[in-house]
């Protein structure tokens, strides 16, 4: 039996975080390759696919009445394409008829990304001299949303990086794409000798990220990618987001049972999947939607430790 996956998504965040879990379990399951349909597919995810999943075949084509899965949330929309096919719907960490999806447990993917980026490896790129190695890594993503807008996430940046300079030992790196680099982060690089991270592979991408010990950013990529590594990460969201106030996680491999503060959110018990979707397979996960650089600071220490 073949087994399609049909994707309606270019976002890279969305295809680490939510399909290739499923993707994975599939054929850690079944260990038969799994064959990916999308008519969107970021060139990133492709060369990422063709260089590091050998178990996903891409297609370009599939036969009707295939049996095919999909993400749930994107069916409605493609209702007229998909009608002539076998459809099976699938939700976040939710199981369906090929698999049971045990987010609860520690999930193979993990193992998977385990073994491929962690354990002995180099220093991230331009470190410092070899006795200065020892020291923490924290990483930032420079991609800013609506809410903040590039001129004031960037000053929250340069704020963020004079605190951690003046308190903490530690190596900083900016992660981002050269058009994102404003003059008030040039000069910060610059003053404070940060090393910037720009484009490259997502394969390479993984080996840097998986150097760090903190990751601080928006919703971005980079938080998906990080969490899949176990990274510890502070969230900034918006200060209008209804669904969360200031949260702090401490998990161990998605035991919900671990939270260890939260802050103003009546329904945390019943809802904490909502919250997971950033980085479900990570230890420690900070959101911050208000009071950014006090926040930021405080809960720095947390992580520090």
């Amino acid at each position: 039996m073949n087994y399609y996956f049909w994707s309606f998504d270019y976002c890279i965040g969305d295809f680490f975080n939510i399909e290739l879990p499923i993707i994975y379990s599939i054929y850690n399951n079944t260990k038969l390759p799994i064959f990916y349909k999308s008519d969107k597919l970021n060139e990133k995810i492709r060369e990422y696919i063709d260089s590091n999943l050998t178990f996903v075949k891409i297609l370009n084509k599939v036969e009707k009445k295939s049996q095919i899965l999909v993400w749930k949330k994107n069916y409605k929309k493609n209702y007229n394409l998909l009608s002539e096919y076998n459809v099976i719907l699938f939700e976040r960490f939710k199981n369906t008829k090929l698999i049971e999806f045990k987010i609860w447990n520690t999930p193979p993917l993990i193992q998977f990304f385990d073994k491929k980026y962690t354990g002995p490896l180099p220093p991230p790129t331009q470190l410092p001299p070899p006795e200065t190695n020892l020291k923490k890594n924290i990483g930032i993503s420079l991609c800013f949303r609506r809410f903040l807008g590039l001129e004031k996430y960037h000053q929250l940046i340069t704020e963020t990086v004079k605190f951690i300079y003046n308190n903490y030992n530690v190596n900083i790196y900016f992660f981002g794409l050269p058009e994102e680099l404003s003059k008030i982060i040039e000069k910060c690089i610059q003053d404070y000798n940060i090393k910037f991270i720009g484009k490259m592979s997502l394969d390479n991408l993984f080996k840097e990220i998986s150097k760090m010990d903190i990751i601080i950013s928006t919703s971005t990529s980079l938080v998906h990618m990080a969490g899949l590594l176990n990274k510890k990460i502070i969230i900034l969201f918006d200060e209008n987001n209804k669904f969360m106030n200031n949260c702090i996680y401490k998990l161990r491999y998605n035991n919900y049972s671990n939270i260890i503060y939260t802050s103003n959110y009546k329904n945390i018990s019943k809802h904490p999947k909502y919250f997971m979707k950033w980085s479900p397979y990570c230890d420690n996960i900070i959101f911050i939607k208000k009071d950014y650089i006090k926040n930021i600071e405080n809960n720095l220490k947390l992580l520090m430790t």
